[in-house]
């Protein structure tokens, strides 16, 4: 656990700075993307209807560690990566803070629905809601607290990242804007890229990652078999 630990250093991270990814955060566990894959499973055999197998399929999706891994190591990363350690304010903002949901979507597609640090596949959480809608959200819980949420949402949601954040002058548009996971937003927090030390993702050119397109594919057959349950 890291939270807590900012004098002794972060157990996923390391203590030697030398060492540490220059390209996200805290990168995830190498088996989040076969998660992932166990997910797209369980939408898949949802959007067909098939409820029993689609539960079968999110117990692969180790939950409990996806969680763990937000909770208690990716969102602190910048507690000790960051320098300065506070982060400054500017009162040049862009007048424009929210994105809109067209925008949402067109980075998100340019991005080949994955984060622009780490590399997992996310899910936009239109996608999520309408699952939660087939399975129930007992089973699966999309709001209320990280304790509540389940592991998927918090590790796979995709999330919209202003690079130059926007509490520091940063705009809200397409050219500073990329697609990211929770772990790595939260774990970016208020700082630029040159504090956290790592490098701009705008640098590299978006890859996609095998035939992945968030599961965009699924949402509007789901949302039809939620309202067939009805």
């Amino acid at each position: 656990m890291c939270r807590g630990r900012q004098r002794q250093g972060c157990v996923l991270l390391g203590d030697d700075p030398e060492h540490w990814d220059k390209h996200a955060p805290l990168p995830p566990p190498t088996w989040f993307p076969d998660a992932a894959l166990a997910f797209r499973r369980a939408v898949i055999s949802a959007s067909e209807g098939d409820v029993a197998s689609a539960l079968l399929a999110l117990r692969e999706t180790r939950e409990d560690e996806l969680r763990e891994f937000f909770v208690e190591h990716g969102q602190m990363a910048y507690r000790f990566r960051a320098s300065p350690k506070r982060a400054s304010l500017s009162s040049d903002r862009d007048p424009i803070r929210s994105i809109s949901r067209a925008l949402e979507r067109a980075v998100i597609d340019r991005d080949h629905a994955r984060c622009r640090y780490c590399g997992v596949p996310v899910v936009p959480r239109t996608v999520l809601s309408a699952f939660a809608r087939v399975v129930g959200t007992d089973a699966f819980p999309t709001t209320g607290t990280n304790a509540g949420r389940h592991g998927v949402v918090l590790a796979f949601r995709a999330n919209i990242d202003h690079v130059v954040p926007y509490n520091r002058g940063g705009r809200t548009d397409a050219t500073n804007l990329v697609t990211s996971c929770w772990s790595c937003n939260y774990g970016k927090n208020r700082f630029t890229v040159e504090e956290l030390g790592i490098e701009d993702p705008r640098a590299s050119e978006p890859r996609p990652w095998r035939d992945w397109t968030g599961l965009t594919q699924y949402e509007q057959p789901l949302r039809r078999v939620a309202a067939h349950r009805r």
